[in-house]
């Protein structure tokens, strides 16, 4: 039998800052997540429709 993809995934809480920190340019945050190999799954909303988490994830 074949082995299956195996993943790793990050959660980025959007609710306190991008990343943890103050980002002036999110897209620099996020191309460097690229660069990383992580890739953009879902973005995890509350009721309001007010994106709350972004979840990412990369081949282990």
């Amino acid at each position: 039998m074949p082995s299956r993809q195996q993943w790793e995934y990050k959660v980025v809480d959007l609710s306190t800052s991008f990343l943890g920190k103050s980002v002036k340019n999110p897209e620099d945050e996020l191309n460097e997540l690229g660069r990383d190999g992580w890739e953009l799954v879902e973005d995890l909303s509350e009721a309001s429709g007010n994106t709350q988490s972004l979840v990412f994830k990369r081949p282990r």
